[in-house]
């Protein structure tokens, strides 16, 4: 089984979205756990499963602040 390893204001994040999105978020990040592979828009192969950015998405297009966030983020994890 993968461990998962969220960004703390990932998990903040999470924790205020609703019940029914949160439900939804667990079962696919257990599916990632146990090896599935989950294809875009959902996950991007890696690894490891991170959790490093978590947004409530309005657009088709990703805001790039959004996507600036997410890359800092992820660079605090790697060079923890």
């Amino acid at each position: 089984m993968r461990s998962i390893i969220f960004h703390p204001k990932a998990q903040q994040a999470i924790r205020r979205f609703p019940k029914d999105v949160r439900v939804r978020l667990g079962k696919g990040l257990f599916r990632l756990q146990m090896g599935e592979l989950i294809g875009m828009p959902d996950s991007r192969p890696m690894r490891g499963v991170l959790v490093f950015h978590a947004f409530v998405k309005k657009t088709q297009r990703t805001p790039p602040l959004e996507i600036e966030r997410a890359k800092k983020r992820l660079k605090e994890l790697f060079d923890a």
